[in-house]
Formats: C-alpha cells, structure tokens, sequence
C-alpha cells in the first residue's frame, strides 16, 4: 500500500512540476521525464508483483477449504462421465475430510479401475468449480495413465494411500 501511495505521489508531483515551469530547460525536462517513465515502471513492476501475490492467497485458501458436500456429488458425476466412453459402466464413490475414492467397473464385471484423488486434488476440482473452469483435465488424468509414483516416501504417495485405505 504504502508503495502504491509514493508511486502515485511521484507521479503527481512530475505532473504538477511540469505544468508549473513555464519553460524548463533540457536537465529540468529529462529529470522530469526520467522521473515519469521510472515511476511508470515501478507501477507496472508493482501491479505484477500484487498479481502473483493475489494469484497464490487465492491458492493458498482454496487448498484449505473443504468443499460441501453437494460438491462431491459434482465430483462423482465427473467421474462418472469421464469413464463411460473408457469402458466403465458404474462409479461408486466415497469422500472423507482427506479426499475421495471412485470404485469403477465395467458392464460385463471383468474390468475395474480405482481413482484416488487426495485433498490436493480434491481442492483443485473445488478450485476450478468455485472458478467455473474446466476440471476434465484433471479428472481424466487418472484413467489415462496408471498411477506410478516417483516417490513412494512422499507426502502425496502417503496421501493417496492414506484416502484409499479410510474404511467406509
């Protein structure tokens, strides 16, 4: 706040001095508009800098919400929708505080799939609903590679394993 207030008092303060000189001499106008285009650059430098910070509290909330209830069912839909043309006729799903599990299988019984989304994936859906953005993206990532996870030590491993073995 307070850089956005010196930005704008730079910026007043050129303005009024320009237009009180009645005839500046050539180091008056180049003081003058150095001045103009620094501060034209440092409010352009600031206006990024506020972006990014905004871009990431809103990341930041969003990952520590818990979606209601009725956003599951969205959820389960998604799924649903996602695995029909793959081959996968009926989704059972279940949520906790920590994420969600989808049981799928086929219509003749020989095919299933597990979809273990934890509470990073979870926030992301909600993320992208609250935003009214596309989730398909990261609901089809499931089906269309097998999980293999780099590190089976990791926070999200664990995670993962952590939601699928909640019991019902």
């Amino acid at each position: 706040m307070a850089v956005a207030v010196a930005l704008a008092l730079i910026a007043s303060i050129v303005a009024i001095v320009a237009t009180l000189i009645p005839k500046p001499n050539t180091s008056a106008k180049v003081v003058l508009i150095s001045l103009a285009v620094l501060t034209a650059v440092a409010t352009i430098i600031k206006a990024r800098s506020d972006e990014s910070d905004k871009v990431l509290m809103q990341a930041a909330l969003l990952t520590n919400l818990n979606p209601p209830s009725g956003w599951f069912g969205k959820f389960d839909a998604e799924i649903g929708k996602v695995g029909i043309p793959r081959g996968y006729q009926n989704a059972q799903c279940f949520h906790y505080n920590d994420g969600m599990t989808c049981f799928l299988s086929g219509k003749d019984g020989t095919r299933h799939a597990t979809v273990v989304l934890d509470r990073d994936d979870i926030a992301r859906l909600y993320e992208d609903g609250m935003r009214h953005a596309s989730s398909r993206r990261l609901v089809e990532q499931p089906f269309d590679k097998d999980y293999e996870p780099e590190d089976t030590t990791g926070d999200k491993f664990r995670n993962k394993v952590g939601v699928l073995g909640t019991p019902t």
